[in-house]
């Protein structure tokens, strides 16, 4: 596991988890600390997911915190990563990969959570909440971009280091292929409720691009990629900036 591959928000997830397994006298940390610390993470994408799964994050909190209280403890031990924990490491990076996204995210560790094989308690305590994969990505797209002006959602800061950047999760949708072709390297509009084009941009090889826009105005304004305003390839609507808009984007295709 390289800690420099995973955003700031997955970093300190991970750290939290490895402190709950201290505070609990746990001498492995395994994924249902990591449960935990996602669930609880202040500002993270994880309980907007499970609000738009119709799930409170108290009551999952509550449930996943009871799973610890289940483990054994081990006074003065040192703490360690479990083999359990090693594997939701490798399930989350092979999860950014294949979504050709450089950096490992809280979401691409929560699907590998919901998503793990045998008994492992927080998987079936996801599972039988409705958390599943298709689920999760689902609820990412809603919940994650509404919230373009909040710092909630995340993307590849480490990439761009000292500017904003957000995560589009873009479906990905005939004619666009598996690997974004169509979307990638497509023109960008933002637009008012009148279609009239405020700010274009065109994202690069790679999947990112840069909008500028003025702030006021009133309504949403309109987020549109390729074709036409008639006609996008996607689009979406997004709460008007409380300041200038100017912010790095970043394109990252869903497999549906």
């Amino acid at each position: 596991m390289n800690l420099n591959k995973f955003t700031e928000k997955a970093q300190e997830a991970v750290m939290t988890a490895q402190n709950l397994a201290s505070e609990f006298n746990h001498s492995e940390i395994v994924p249902e600390h990591l449960l935990v610390a996602l669930v609880e993470q202040s500002g993270g994408i994880v309980p907007s997911v499970l609000r738009k799964l119709t799930l409170d994050p108290a009551r999952v909190t509550q449930e996943a915190r009871a799973l610890l209280k289940t483990l054994p403890q081990a006074y003065g031990a040192d703490v360690r990563f479990s083999p359990r924990m090693k594997l939701i490491f490798d399930s989350a990076q092979a999860e950014a990969t294949r979504l050709q996204d450089e950096y490992v995210s809280t979401e691409h560790l929560l699907v590998a959570l919901a998503t793990e094989v045998g008994r492992s308690p927080a998987a079936q305590l996801l599972q039988k909440s409705g958390v599943t994969k298709d689920a999760l990505y689902a609820a990412l797209t809603q919940a994650g971009l509404p919230s373009l002006w909040s710092h909630q959602l995340e993307a590849a800061e480490a990439a761009h280091a000292g500017t904003h950047v957000v995560l589009l999760q873009v479906p990905c949708m005939r004619p666009v292929d598996a690997k974004g072709a169509g979307v990638r390297g497509a023109a960008v509009t933002l637009s008012g409720d009148d279609d009239k084009p405020l700010a274009r941009a065109k994202s690069d090889a790679s999947g990112y691009f840069r909008l500028a826009a003025p702030p006021g105005g009133t309504g949403d304004l309109r987020l549109w990629i390729g074709g036409s305003a008639e006609g996008p390839l996607w689009e979406t609507r997004v709460g008007r900036a409380p300041r200038a808009l100017s912010s790095t984007f970043h394109i990252a295709t869903i497999d549906r």
